[in-house]
């Protein structure tokens, strides 16, 4: 199990895993620095979601929150994210400022008719995450 990008990039690295359920981003970015690995969605799907982003109630510089919000929402922003992490961007003409070696990663990871095929996660029940808990928790200790 992992639980963040560094987890993901040791298991592959270092850790002798040689297949898994990953997000795309620790992998890209692997592969971006010449790392011996790859990432395809697989035909049947894959999951997906989108990360936002939002000012708390009573919070201070929010003129400046909102003007970095506002950046990071332009397509030069968005290429940059995309071209530094391996995660996509969903900022609308953000895909035609990356670099060659993300935009070569990206139609690697995502041919023909994937993008078709994603799934949203979809929000949990209030029982989910306790029971996945409990049984990612046995899984570790066998």
């Amino acid at each position: 199990f992992w639980n963040n990008a560094q987890d993901h990039q040791l298991a592959f690295l270092q850790n002798g895993c040689v297949i898994g359920q990953t997000w795309d981003g620790p992998i890209l970015t692997m592969k971006k620095e010449g790392k011996p690995v790859s990432y395809m969605a697989p035909k049947e799907g894959a999951m997906t979601w989108v990360d936002s982003m939002g000012i708390v109630k009573n919070a201070e510089n929010v003129e400046q929150a909102y003007a970095f919000m506002n950046w990071a929402y332009t397509p030069e922003a968005g290429a940059l994210m995309a071209d530094s992490t391996g995660y996509n961007s969903v900022v609308i003409g953000a895909a035609d400022l990356l670099d060659e070696a993300t935009r070569k990663n990206f139609n690697e990871a995502y041919p023909e008719d994937a993008l078709a095929n994603l799934w949203w996660y979809v929000s949990e029940p209030e029982w989910f995450v306790p029971a996945r808990t409990e049984y990612r928790d046995k899984f570790q200790a066998a």
